[in-house]
């Protein structure tokens, strides 16, 4: 009567599959990739979004004459159209199609630096979304053990209410016939009385726990009973542990490497934008270069980013350490938990010799009602206790298997 509960129905791995597949981190998770699949299509796009047109037009009237001119260009990545109008001849000055290119932007494109930068932002802020789901699952095997406490306590206390009521109408029937003690009578009264109200807390507390699955997690359990499931420890869950904190911030440093390399080049070299175009009104080719460079200017911004560059590093090797307790700290309460564990199933079965004993006496006269109740409560306890020691390892197990 007094074993672990089997209860049959989701183990802890289905809830978490359910919250995977429909809870609140998945909505964020997909709204995310949304997000960073527009910002991938624009990031693809760099010089390519679209025509850049810029026109203007200028009318002058002095004592030189009059003149109303128009110019038109058009660039569409490196292909750019140019013209020049000549509103009071009515006719073209200059018509020039071609293309046009930074050449600096072959050796380091803005395009590639963009891109490079978004992947690693993406990698990033997907892992975000995993720490959010590492979050709701830790949350979720938490209270997935507070049902499983609450059922195992119920489920003992339903059994045992049987043989209260059945112990206090006889010890009634004793008292009322003068055989029995007052003391004995009121006090297998209040046991019943107790046991009863426990029970009634009990399916409340698990009724509100199954609304929180839901309201929390929008996990239905319905008419579904949570059962336990075999979990071992294992040392590749525990050494995977703290794996993603450190990539983040590998992905940082090499945002901030990226960005320092990228800037340090756009420093050093000169924009030289080369083109070379076909001229419809002269009927002839036109070759230009445009050369811009600021000389002199302190580059405090590449210098920054090597500044975040190295405080990265350090960053990391203090994570790492940070991840390397915190992995002991997981073994170590494994350890713990399990020779808290192993305490308790030797206490159990001291407590159920003990508790054996005084039952014999006290059918023999030789020990109190209230003694050999005492002896009994305390192996309930003690059974209770061990079972729910048992449900806190198998959720630091679970918590092991689904934290990095």
């Amino acid at each position: 009567m007094l074993c672990s509960v089997n209860i049959f129905g989701v183990t802890l791995d289905d809830l978490v599959t359910e919250l995977d597949s429909a809870g609140y981190s998945r909505g964020f998770r997909e709204l995310e990739v949304r997000s960073l699949t527009i910002e991938e299509k624009k990031t693809d796009l760099i010089d390519r979004d679209g025509i850049d047109i810029n026109g203007d037009s200028v009318y002058l009237d002095d004592n030189r004459g009059s003149e109303f001119d128009s110019s038109l260009s058009a660039k569409y990545d490196f292909f750019k159209y140019q013209a020049n109008y000549d509103h009071r001849d009515d006719g073209l000055d200059r018509e020039l199609l071609g293309v046009e290119k930074n050449l600096k932007d072959i050796f380091y494109s803005e395009r590639s630096y963009r891109k490079n930068l978004f992947g690693y932002d993406r990698t990033y802020r997907l892992n975000q979304e995993d720490a959010r789901f590492e979050r709701d699952v830790i949350d979720l095997i938490a209270l997935y053990k507070d049902y499983m406490d609450s059922a195992l306590e119920l489920k003992l206390k339903e059994q045992l209410l049987p043989g209260l009521v059945t112990e206090y109408k006889t010890i009634k029937k004793q008292y009322e016939v003068g055989v029995g003690t007052e003391v004995d009578y009121r006090y297998s009264k209040v046991r019943l009385k107790n046991a009863e109200n426990d029970i009634s807390q009990l399916e409340d507390d698990l009724i509100k726990l199954r609304r929180d699955f839901y309201e929390v997690f929008k996990i239905d359990i319905g008419s579904r009973e949570l059962k336990k499931s075999g979990i071992t420890f294992t040392d590749s869950d525990l050494y995977l542990i703290g794996g993603r904190d450190l990539e983040d911030i590998d992905l940082l440093s090499k945002q901030a490497k990226e960005n320092y390399t990228y800037t340090k080049y756009d420093d050093r070299w000169p924009d030289i934008n080369a083109g070379t175009f076909w001229d419809t009104v002269s009927d002839g080719w036109v070759l230009s270069l445009e050369l811009n460079k600021k000389l002199f200017e302190y580059n405090d911004t590449s210098e920054l980013y090597l500044v975040e560059v190295e405080r990265l590093d350090v960053e990391y090797e203090k994570k790492k350490n940070e991840v390397s307790s915190l992995r002991r700290d997981y073994e170590n309460r494994y350890n713990s938990l399990k020779r808290e564990k192993d305490n308790l199933t030797r206490q159990q079965e001291v407590d159920e010799m003990k508790y054996s004993i005084y039952k014999l006496m006290f059918e023999q006269g030789s020990k109190s009602y209230i003694d050999y109740v005492e002896k009994y409560d305390e192996y309930v306890e003690t059974s209770v206790a061990l079972d729910k020691k048992s449900n806190e390892l198998d959720a630091l197990l679970y918590e092991i298997k689904y934290k990095n």
